[in-house]
């Protein structure tokens, strides 16, 4: 890892890509539900611990008030429950004043920011986005597992409803089903609140909540991927992504 330099084709942490948001001394469940409980925001139905994404259905957010999506993450209840993945645009626009966008970012294209609220325990399955993502945690630690865009990881079929998933679940790994996945590299971090984790274009990453836990995403585009991230917004918008 890479704390203090800016190299854009490797991930990093640095606890310096953001200022001291507010949101670190104010942000939990309890301000959430107080202030935004009634807010319609987009979440994921979690089944046995994982976000649940698979071929046949592909992603989708399901829209309903923050107040219920927390009243179940509050009971740390991960067997059948919902994580919040919302886009941020969704809550009011005072909010932005607790997270102020970084500094680096002001000038980028199509920068876009998402809310993550989950129990301890939820699990994101292995994928990869097209974007820039600078990934911060705001409470708690996640334990992410990257690794780089070519690696043995499996992927979906690319005519898949989930063509940026890999098969392999680098937790259990079956290495009689997928063998070459002995080959991959894991880069395993635990990424604490105050720190931001980057992730380039086609990186492969894997999240798991140690703690309950909120982080911000802000993705962005640049150079070759403009183009098709512009494309997979309007797919993504259509859907209701």
């Amino acid at each position: 890892m890479k704390p203090q330099i800016m190299n854009m084709n490797e991930p990093f942490v640095s606890k310096n890509i953001v200022p001291h948001w507010p949101a670190f001394d104010k942000w939990n469940i309890d301000y959430f539900a107080q202030h935004f409980g009634h807010v319609q925001t987009g979440n994921i139905p979690v089944v046995n611990g994982a976000c649940d994404f698979n071929t046949t259905t592909g992603s989708r957010l399901a829209y309903q008030t923050l107040q219920q999506a927390l009243d179940y993450i509050s009971t740390g209840n991960v067997a059948n429950g919902v994580a919040v993945a919302t886009p941020a645009d969704v809550f009011p626009d005072s909010l932005k004043a607790d997270y102020p966008i970084p500094d680096i970012l002001k000038n980028k294209h199509y920068v876009r920011d998402r809310i993550f609220i989950g129990a301890k325990d939820t699990v994101t399955s292995l994928h990869q986005d097209l974007f820039h993502n600078f990934y911060t945690m705001v409470k708690g630690t996640k334990r992410i597992t990257l690794y780089a865009p070519y690696a043995p990881v499996y992927p979906n079929s690319r005519f898949s409803k989930l063509p940026n998933h890999a098969q392999v679940d680098p937790e259990k790994p079956d290495y009689k089903q997928f063998p070459n996945f002995k080959h991959a590299h894991p880069i395993v971090i635990e990424l604490k609140a105050g720190e931001t984790l980057f992730i380039p274009p086609f990186w492969w990453h894997h999240l798991r909540n140690l703690e309950e836990s909120i982080a911000v995403s802000f993705w962005w585009a640049q150079g070759w991927t403009l183009p098709l991230v512009w494309l997979a917004a309007q797919y993504k918008k259509r859907r209701g992504i």
